[in-house]
């Protein structure tokens, strides 16, 4: 009928000129077009400065000349990095864990769910440690980690304050906070230490406002790998989606060695008896 559009199979848009995402994302995940998508990039948790074209189409190049045909899902809870994926109502090592459950998804419908990644505690390896070299004398500082800022911390805080802060943020698992002196900014020795007791790796520096020194005191060298490589990751749909069926002996951990609610498989069990799902 002439004025009304119909699309081939595949195709929409006003044009009939857009590839479609494939069942809509499955619900979990919305259809963006490839410079959008690159909108949304990241390396090692912390957002990047990628762009695909230029937004005014007498400017594009060639290279770019798909930045608005192709479209992709991007996939709710995609940042393993970022997005704490806690269980809700649950007991896990005989500990009751309600925390928000953010599923992570993955794949061209998003269709697959991700796994709690973890440290192998089968393989050697230590915590990353930051040292942040403040040297207030008044007032407060921030810090930024994978893109989340602290609220604002005084310049004599206890190490205590300084651990909540980071903790608070939804990026950040467990630390370790060790001041050089008595308050986190006395001039000599400078600063304090932090230990990512519970984010496996090699992390990104954090930054802080006002601006000092961060170093990378000890680079992390633990595995984030999925199950931590000691279970098998359930990824279709269902009730068990985003789950880990864990080796035998291998339980959830804190993310540090111990028993714990991630849901890791990241946990040796020394007395021989954890197996399966939620194992305790």
């Amino acid at each position: 009928v002439s004025g009304h559009r119909h699309c081939e199979n595949g195709f929409t848009g006003e044009a009939c000129d857009k590839i479609i995402c494939e069942e809509e994302c499955n619900g979990v995940g919305v259809c963006q077009p490839l410079h959008k998508l690159a909108e949304y990039a990241v390396v090692n948790g912390e957002a990047t400065e990628y762009v695909y074209g230029n937004p005014d189409a007498n400017f594009n190049s060639k290279a770019t000349w798909d930045r608005e045909m192709f479209q992709s899902c991007l996939c709710d809870g995609t940042f393993l990095e970022r997005d704490r994926q806690g269980p809700s109502d649950t007991f896990i090592s005989g500990l009751y864990v309600n925390e928000p459950k953010v599923l992570g998804y993955h794949g061209f419908a998003c269709k697959k769910a991700y796994c709690p990644h973890g440290d192998d505690p089968s393989t050697p390896g230590v915590n990353e440690k930051q040292t942040v070299s403040c040297t207030l004398t008044t007032g407060s500082f921030t810090l930024t980690f994978r893109d989340k800022i602290t609220a604002s911390i005084a310049y004599d805080a206890t190490a205590a304050t300084v651990k909540a802060a980071l903790e608070a943020l939804n990026v950040v698992e467990t630390v370790t906070v060790t001041l050089n002196a008595a308050n986190p900014c006395d001039a000599v020795p400078s600063g304090f230490v932090v230990e990512f007791t519970g984010n496996p790796g090699d992390l990104p520096l954090m930054k802080s406002a006002p601006s000092f020194t961060v170093a990378e005191t000890i680079k992390g060298t633990k595995e984030f790998a999925e199950c931590s490589n000691r279970g098998v990751c359930n990824s279709n749909a269902g009730q068990l989606a985003g789950m880990c069926y864990c080796d035998w002996n291998y339980m959830s951990s804190d993310g540090n060695g111990g028993r714990g609610t991630r849901r890791d498989c990241g946990k040796y069990d020394e007395y021989g008896q954890a197996v399966g799902y939620f194992t305790s």
